[in-house]
């Protein structure tokens, strides 16, 4: 990459000091998906519940004419995109349907290095065509689990903390490929479509064998700013006559605009502003300028677009006008910034990619923002404080971190569960478990059920976490699905003999918690756990 980079600069400088300069804003709208293959016996059932989302993008370009024509130039772009794919599924629950869907919504940076084409239809009007490799990090993520139940009921889960590295299970930082456009260019505007397919596999799948490539098509709208003008007009006329002297052209300022072309013939100016001077550079001469001292916007009349919060994102653009934020995220604050770690000599113990030189926690693989240790977990609950609302108080996943009850003031607390309850719902949810791809109770699982129905009727205190898994065959987000409706299964079970919804939690892990990776025991991981609390 620092190779790449390098060669980019060196090629780019000799282009713009000799040659026509424009930067750009744009920004659009783009439809993204994951293009997978996997070698699982039933992918090509799974495959058809996959479907794109919809996102946006937005970023800055710079364009280096490469004639003097200008109709072949070199187009560096700097982006963020929303990519991803969504997963929905209906189960069957005895004779009931249950819905079950995973949204997968990833932040990217995109640096498209394209060759741009562009062919004159009209004055000012050019249709454009171009291509170029593309490098592409990983910025962030999440995925949004929601299961509709028979009953109607909506249960919603969102992991914002998604695993990142090389390994089975994770994504990757750093992804390639190629991207097309074409569009045209009115004036200083353009509009294109655009369409990017990695070469890479931006994900490594987990018991399985598989490819994971990002594919975008989009639309993008933007406006080119001129920075560095083209060669002003010879000033000599040719003869009009053999006999005659030469005409020669009347520059009073000498600003190389003729006298009469020129707004402001006594005061050198600029091309952009028709001869007149501009001293802050903003494109809008001083005469008409509102502030003349302080770089503006044309639309603007010279002058900054109001930014209460002085972070760069005009109020009329931020989403969060008193509070500082980024560009990237519409003004508002950035959960997490990424910052760039500065290259040391020395190794990396725990393989993070941060030095040991750096690295607060050196045996035990970490983040940059906490330079180079895990996600804290104040509370000890195994919910990271970026996720946990209770940061303090060790609570439950599905209570984002927060307890399932709620100590009330004034009142005793809740009497203690027994060791013997404890022991006599784990040795009946020993028997809870799933056929491959089923979420449907057999008869041994309604029977242990019934059994912790008797239990639950004579211990009122009693509540209960119901804990969904499943095994390592199949795809990651099938699997994640699958726990989710095993969980709701025993859970609408549980309902249907007479327990309240109030004494009952559920959660879903997929393939996050295995009892054994043993390809001949994955029916022990098909499995619903039920906690007593």
């Amino acid at each position: 990459m620092k190779k790449l980079l390098l060669l980019l600069f060196l090629f780019a400088g000799p282009i713009a000091a000799m040659s026509q300069v424009k930067v750009g804003l744009f920004g659009g709208a783009n439809r993204s998906t994951i293009v997978q293959t996997s070698d699982q016996a039933n992918w090509s059932t799974i495959k058809p519940n996959y479907d794109p989302i919809y996102g946006y993008h937005g970023g800055l370009l710079a364009e280096f004419a490469l004639n003097k024509k200008g109709s072949l130039a070199f187009q560096p772009n700097v982006a963020y995109y929303n990519k991803g794919r969504k997963y929905f599924e209906t189960f069957a629950a005895g004779s009931l349907l249950q819905d079950s869907g995973v949204k997968q919504m990833l932040n990217y940076i995109d640096i498209p290095l394209n060759i741009i084409g562009k062919i004159r239809i009209a004055k000012n009007f050019k249709f454009i065509i171009g291509a170029g490799p593309y490098a592409s990090f990983f910025l962030s993520g999440k995925e949004k689990t929601t299961t509709t139940d028979p009953s109607g009921t909506v249960i919603t889960r969102t992991n914002a903390d998604l695993p990142v590295g090389n390994g089975p299970g994770k994504y990757k930082t750093f992804d390639y490929g190629i991207n097309v456009l074409a569009g045209f260019e009115i004036g200083k505007l353009f509009l294109r479509a655009e369409a990017s397919q990695s070469l890479g596999d931006m994900y490594q799948g987990n018991g399985f064998k598989g490819t994971f490539k990002n594919q975008v098509i989009g639309v993008s709208l933007g406006y080119n700013f001129d920075i560095k003008s083209a060669e002003p007009a010879k000033k000599k006329l040719p003869d009009t006559a053999a006999t005659k002297k030469p005409a020669e052209v009347k520059d009073k300022d000498g600003d190389g605009i003729a006298d009469a072309d020129d707004d402001c013939p006594k005061d050198a100016g600029t091309a952009a502003t028709k001869g007149c001077p501009d001293k802050d550079g903003d494109g809008v001469a001083d005469k008409d300028d509102k502030c003349p001292d302080v770089k503006g916007l044309i639309g603007n009349k010279g002058c900054p677009a109001p930014d209460a919060d002085g972070d760069g994102v005009p109020d009329s653009e931020d989403k969060c006008p008193n509070e500082k934020g980024t560009i990237l995220t519409d003004g508002c604050p950035a959960r997490n910034e990424v910052t760039v770690p500065v290259p040391v000599k020395g190794g990396d113990r725990d393989g993070d990619g941060i030095k040991d030189e750096n690295d607060q926690c050196p045996d035990e693989k970490g983040f940059l923002r906490y330079n180079g240790c895990p996600i804290p977990d104040s509370d000890g609950d195994g919910i990271n404080d970026e996720i946990d609302k209770c940061k303090t108080e060790a609570g439950v996943r599905e209570k984002n971190g927060c307890p399932l009850v709620t100590k009330q003031k004034n009142k005793k607390d809740r009497p203690a569960i027994s060791n013997e309850v404890v022991e006599t719902v784990a040795e009946k949810a020993n028997r809870i478990q799933f056929s491959q791809s089923e979420i449907e109770l057999n008869a041994a699982a309604q029977g242990a059920l019934d059994e912790v129905v008797e239990l639950m009727n004579s211990n009122p205190e009693l509540n209960m976490s119901i804990e969904g898994h499943a095994s390592l065959e199949g795809d990651h987000y099938v699997n994640l699905a699958l726990s989710n409706g095993r969980a709701n299964s025993v859970r609408n079970y549980l309902v249907s003999k007479g327990i309240s919804k109030d004494r009952l939690s559920t959660s879903w892990y997929g393939t996050d918690r295995l009892i054994t990776r043993d390809p001949k025991k994955q029916s022990q991981n098909r499995r619903v756990e039920l906690k007593p609390y």
